[in-house]
């Protein structure tokens, strides 16, 4: 009796053990096909300097002039990255240069979170990390009869196969009606690109100015 129970035991492992490694090598196919998108979605090959998408965007239309991501690519890549954020749209952007181990790409994703350039790393393996590369945004963060305080924040960043520079910088203007003093936080992030197609934080310096 008890080698009839083991045996249909045995047969349900083996075939449970044969359907993992089923789904794994299909997402490691999945992986592999992402790692080779297409020249043709994007619009830039190579870009080194990131300040925004400028002329990509026509204020008449109020239309990003770049290939918007499709269901399949928004659910492996965008969704990664977004998780359960809020995003209206994701664009490719520029393709960079890819290793043997990973390849790196630009999108433009426009969200509640951001409207910026963000850089995407995805190895082998399927993991993606990213890092946002742009950013430029002004609030009205008080207002009285005397005064009102803007904080603004804006980023660029410089990029090579093996090393990432984001500059990032945080103001708030004083605006008092006859002046204005403005301070200024410029924070510069050096991050090393590893093999295995990760960042890895190199440097940070920090300067502040006073404008008055």
């Amino acid at each position: 009796m008890k080698k009839k129970i083991i045996f249909p035991l045995l047969i349900v492992l083996l075939l449970s053990g044969c359907t993992r490694a089923q789904k794994e090598k299909s997402e490691v196919k999945e992986s592999i096909e992402l790692l080779d998108l297409p020249d043709s979605l994007f619009k830039y090959k190579v870009v080194t300097e990131f300040n925004g998408i400028g002329n990509d965007y026509d204020s008449n239309l109020q239309k990003v002039l770049l290939t918007p991501l499709n269901e399949h690519y928004r659910e492996d890549i965008t969704n990664k990255i977004m998780g359960n954020k809020q995003f209206y749209g994701a664009y490719f952007y520029s393709k960079q240069n890819k290793t043997s181990e990973y390849q790196s790409f630009v999108l433009y994703i426009d969200s509640d979170a951001m409207s910026s350039l963000v850089l995407v790393l995805l190895n082998n393996d399927g993991n993606i990390v990213n890092m946002q590369l742009t950013d430029g945004q002004c609030d009205l963060l008080n207002q009285t009869d005397d005064l009102e305080i803007i904080g603004c924040q804006s980023k660029r960043s410089i990029f090579n196969e093996a090393q990432l520079q984001v500059i990032g910088i945080n103001s708030i203007e004083k605006d008092f009606g006859t002046h204005s003093v403005i301070e200024r936080d410029s924070t510069t992030s050096i991050y090393n690109i590893t093999k295995e197609g990760k960042f890895a934080l190199n440097s940070r310096d920090s300067v502040r100015v006073v404008e008055k």
